[in-house]
């Protein structure tokens, strides 16, 4: 039966995911009644510390079904704006849902805890107000597992939303992922990108000595700065003035901080050659 229950899941994500090849609108209210009761019924996959959670998650038949939401609540606030002017309605009829789905973490079940993140971009725009209203449990620090799932998550955001940033930043999500052995190495260097795009935008400051820029100076680490040379590097331009300004600002304090006496320092060294480029 989890074929059958995941199957219905693609079937329904297939058909919302597209307003090219959406199916009729008038199955829309049939496909959510189907996805309450599977999403009631089905129990959540085994989830624990050293696993993939998101690989976990989207290949589970109540990850399938999650997902099928999405793209169904997607599909018909898109189909509300462009009828309406606003889709404040619709999001309203499906919010009750993804409110009950944030406690599901709490009996154990961890596909939503991490799908939510990944479509962290996709919620922003359903309803920007309920993220932020709900980051504390999305991103909740007293479950540890729910934590790791959402962190997992975050690995798979391709934007970086200033509120969401400072929110993680300020209550010292960043630092605690990247210092926990059991999150993943795609985890900590997502947040280094996140930390470079912010320095290259100006809500993170070099002189700032809490800032996160600054702190990853401190660390001293190679599994971080090594990400953030690579984040400069593969946006080289050389009409980019701010880029290469923020470059040239960083460039000594990194030299400062590299330890070439070591084995790690001399790989952050030669890495740290690839800057040649913007000179």
């Amino acid at each position: 039966r989890y074929w059958v229950v995941g199957g219905v899941g693609r079937l329904i994500e297939n058909g919302t995911r597209s307003d090219e090849h959406t199916f009729s609108e008038k199955y829309l209210a049939q496909a959510e009644s189907i996805l309450r009761h599977l999403l009631y019924k089905e129990k959540g996959a085994d989830f624990r510390p050293d696993n993939d959670a998101v690989l976990l998650a989207i290949n589970s038949p109540r990850g399938h079904c999650i997902e099928a939401l999405i793209n169904l609540t997607l599909c018909s606030c898109r189909r509300a704006k462009k009828q309406y002017g606003n889709h404040v309605e619709t999001w309203a009829h499906f919010q009750p849902i993804y409110d009950a789905e944030l406690v599901r973490a709490d009996t154990g079940e961890y596909e939503f805890a991490t799908l939510v993140v990944t479509h962290l971009q996709n919620f922003l725009y359903m309803s920007e107000k309920w993220v932020l209203a709900n980051l504390d449990k999305i991103f909740d620090q007293d479950n540890g597992q729910k934590w790791l799932c959402a962190m997992s998550g975050y690995a798979y955001v391709n934007m970086v939303y200033e509120p969401v940033y400072k929110y993680l930043r300020d209550n010292r999500h960043f630092i605690r992922a990247m210092d926990d052995e059991t999150v993943q190495k795609r985890v900590t260097e997502k947040i280094v990108e996140n930390i470079a795009f912010a320095y290259l935008n100006d809500f993170e400051k070099l002189e700032d000595e809490s800032s996160l820029i600054h702190q990853l100076l401190v660390r001293r680490k190679r599994a971080e700065l090594g990400p953030l040379i690579w984040f400069f590097w593969v946006r080289r331009n050389g009409e980019d003035e701010k880029l290469r300004n923020k470059v040239f600002e960083l460039w000594p304090r990194l030299l400062e901080v590299i330890d070439t006496n070591s084995k790690e320092g001399r790989r952050v060294a030669s890495s740290l050659c690839r800057w040649s480029v913007f000179v």
